[in-house]
């Protein structure tokens, strides 16, 4: 015996709206504020890393970027 499925296909042919974020007033200068202090944080987080890989480094120049250096290599 066979069964046929019927699918409601109405739903999904109709536009979703846009998700949206809803700022209030009084939330302005906190939220940018907080998404400041992120970016601050997270390259600040990034330039340590660099500069913790540049010191545990045994090349006697060094190349980042636009920067460059020489420098002696200390044996610790």
């Amino acid at each position: 015996m066979y069964s046929i499925a019927v699918v409601n296909y109405t739903n999904s042919l109709q536009p979703t709206p846009a998700p949206y974020i809803k700022i209030y007033e009084s939330d302005k200068l906190s939220s940018l504020g907080v998404f400041i202090s992120s970016i601050l944080l997270s390259a600040g987080g990034l330039f340590a890393i660099i500069f913790a890989w540049i010191n545990k480094s045994r090349c006697s120049k060094i190349r980042c970027g636009s920067l460059e250096c020489e420098r002696s290599v200390v044996n610790v």
